[in-house]
């Protein structure tokens, strides 16, 4: 679907495609071999999401055989402080090297893979897979994404994906299917969610609203019980009110005087709520 898209249809600038795959067994220590996930990558992959390198460049990771992609923290498992590039790396299901390190993907990314694999190395280490990536239209185990020009329209893209699936279909096999396109924004947070196992963490916009329409109401109270406080503050001081007042204070004179001391307690408030939100 991806690479025909991208033949056929002059608003998408780029297209990639991530296939998550399972688990390996990996190290080379025997004694500490673990499992992780292992997703594919394709040539257009850092056209579409730029990484940082911290060792090798996107070139080495496409000419390399049997090249494996790192993440930094990965690089630092398995391989400590040394560079782990054009080092090899034990897998149970192919021999593989290093052909390059990126930085670690933030925590609020949708793309959790572990392993990644290029194309040339999956290819040779599962014979259906170029196959499987050229002709098969019926299994979604993809997830495709398109990068698109900035005046295309994503309803028209939308018709022609659906036209484009539905010429390459299985003729016996009944069409149903409607394609739609979801910003890489919205993934982690609405209900169409990526699928594949690659969006596992994903969040929930209806909880998001929830908890802030809760805090909103918490404080909404917290006001209504300041605002009392501060009444009773100034029942509690109409003797000194009276007396600023008989010796010539004005109303604002006396209005700043009780900003003025309430300013160092809102203050500390306000401090105090702010580093707890940055640790949140």
């Amino acid at each position: 679907m991806g690479r025909e898209a991208n033949q056929q249809l002059p608003d998408i600038e780029a297209v990639t495609q991530i296939l998550v795959m399972g688990r390996l067994t990996v190290g080379n220590n025997v004694s500490e071999r673990q499992y992780e996930r292992i997703s594919t990558i394709d040539s257009n992959f850092f056209k579409v999401f730029p990484q940082t390198f911290k060792e090798g460049t996107s070139a080495t990771v496409f000419s390399q055989a049997n090249g494996v992609l790192l993440q930094e923290r990965l690089a630092t498992k398995y391989f400590g402080k040394e560079n782990a590039f054009q080092k090899d790396l034990f897998t149970n299901r192919f021999p593989s090297v290093v052909a390059g390190v990126i930085e670690d993907l933030p925590k609020n990314t949708h793309l959790d893979a572990d392993l990644m694999v290029p194309e040339q190395t999956v290819a040779a280490a599962f014979d259906w897979y170029n196959e499987y990536v050229t002709t098969n239209w019926v299994d979604n185990s993809f997830v495709t994404y398109f990068k698109l020009r900035p005046d295309a329209n994503i309803d028209a893209i939308e018709r022609k994906i659906t036209a484009l699936a539905k010429e390459h279909w299985d003729k016996e096999e009944p069409f149903n299917s409607t394609f739609k396109l979801q910003s890489v924004s919205d993934i982690h947070l609405y209900a169409t969610e990526a699928e594949g196992e690659i969006n596992q963490n994903k969040g929930s916009a209806f909880h998001v609203r929830m908890f802030a329409i809760i805090a909103l109401a918490i404080l909404l109270v917290a006001c209504f019980n300041y605002a009392g406080l501060v009444n009773v503050s100034f029942l509690q001081r109409t003797h000194d009110i009276g007396i600023h007042k008989t010796i010539g204070a004005t109303r604002p004179q006396l209005l700043r005087q009780f900003l003025a001391e309430s300013f160092p307690d809102d203050f500390d408030i306000l401090a105090f709520g702010g580093r707890n939100y940055f640790y949140c």
